[in-house]
């Protein structure tokens, strides 16, 4: 299979991880970002790993030339979905950097290209390839808690030095779909719900003269089944912490509670009391799972182009009511 990268912003660390245990994936074409000193070492990697891909500044012109199985889009946030309609067009599998869109215009555009032209389409969601939150939806499959009735989610990172376009509403599409996405796919994957409805506030306070970039959010979700979930993200985490992200999540179940944190897994329930970590077991790789869904070999990745679809709204749409001040449904 022929696999062609479109920039290299965000995550493609998790493509290349891929491509290192995948032996009949050829990289055949990179297209540049505008600054070339983005795309520099992802074209070192791949020649490391003993590709030899053409080098094009024009995405659709090596498209066209090189007719690749998959592209993966990490490109400018603000060209994702642009990126990802011409792929769709030319019925090419897409593993994206989130959010795939920016706005909801966007996101019907791809659906309805999609409509037409069913490939796989995934976005990014690293935490599902977590150990921690993997085996958290094992022991959920297995009814270890009962029925999930409430989900408290937190996505925290260093502020660091941020690029500029994070400090731009227009190429960065806000707080809450860029980092907020996370925590919002967890909810949804690891409760089994839809959305309904979402309230959400975020401000740029105290947000160190980064412009536009909200340095603190806040999300309530309303889900089927009457299932609540709140989601929280912030920039706030200080600078001499251990690790550059806090991820974590409480699921309450009706017989029982899992707290994942500290890349740890606790449960509590008739056979355990919460004080001894949970046994973690072992993800599939993300590129090697999303290969193996195109191939027909596994009929159930850890996520697929329908919820890529579900949380990209969800988080687009918390980002219009905070900025709205209103509560929003979702469909």
């Amino acid at each position: 299979m022929k696999l062609c990268f479109i920039g290299n912003r965000g995550h493609n660390g998790y493509v290349l991880d891929g491509l290192k245990l995948l032996d009949d994936i050829e990289v055949v074409g990179i297209t540049r970002s505008k600054n070339p000193d983005e795309t520099k070492y992802l074209e070192e990697v791949v020649s490391d790993l003993k590709h030899s891909p053409s080098i094009y500044d024009d995405f659709e012109k090596m498209l066209e030339e090189c007719q690749p199985d998959i592209v993966s889009v990490c490109g400018p946030l603000e060209d994702h979905a642009k990126h990802c309609i011409a792929c769709i067009k030319r019925d090419i599998h897409v593993i994206s950097e989130k959010t795939i869109a920016l706005t909801i215009n966007e996101l019907n555009e791809i659906k309805e290209t999609y409509q037409r032209h069913p490939v796989k389409l995934i976005a990014m969601m690293g935490l599902r390839f977590s150990s921690e939150f993997y085996t958290a939806k094992k022991l959920i499959l297995k009814n270890k808690i009962g029925s999930i009735r409430l989900l408290n989610s937190q996505k925290s990172y260093r502020l660091g030095t941020r690029a500029e376009h994070f400090k731009q509403r227009n190429s960065s599409g806000g707080t809450i779909p860029w980092v907020g996405s996370h925590a919002i796919d967890l909810v949804y994957w690891l409760s089994g719900q839809e959305f309904k409805s979402v309230s959400a506030i975020h401000t740029t306070k105290e947000n160190k003269s980064c412009k536009e970039m909200e340095m603190t959010a806040l999300c309530q979700f309303s889900m089927t089944e009457d299932v609540f979930a709140s989601v929280t993200m912030d920039y706030l985490r200080p600078q001499n912490a251990n690790t550059h992200g806090d991820d974590r999540i409480r699921i309450m179940g009706t017989d029982g509670a899992l707290e994942a944190r500290d890349g740890k897994l606790f449960l509590i329930n008739s056979e355990q009391n919460g004080e001894s970590e949970i046994q973690l077991e072992h993800p599939p790789q993300m590129f090697c799972d999303f290969v193996a869904s195109i191939k027909g070999e596994n009929d159930q990745p850890v996520i697929n182009t329908m919820d890529t679809f579900k949380v990209t709204e969800a988080s687009l749409i918390a980002r219009d009511a905070a900025d709205e001040h209103i509560i929003k449904y979702i469909d």
